[in-house]
């Protein structure tokens, strides 16, 4: 079942709470949408799989990855 418009935006208000100011401005509201949706706004389902895909980004050095590199 689909969230109502004004339960998504709570829900997105309430997750974006929680990350720290260098999340936020990398990855938009579309972006963080789609973990919330994944996890059909479970904040506390979504917040492993956001710790999961953030730990996985610096295990990976994926922020530092160049076209050069490709």
């Amino acid at each position: 079942a689909r969230q109502s418009v004004p339960l998504t935006i709570k829900k997105s208000k309430e997750f974006k709470a929680t990350l720290p100011p260098e999340q936020l401005q990398q990855f938009d509201d579309a972006y963080l949408l789609r973990f919330l949706r994944a996890r059909k706004f479970k904040l506390k389902d979504v917040a492993k799989m956001w710790g999961d895909f953030i730990e996985w980004r610096k295990k990976n050095n994926v922020d530092t990855i160049t076209v050069s590199v490709i």
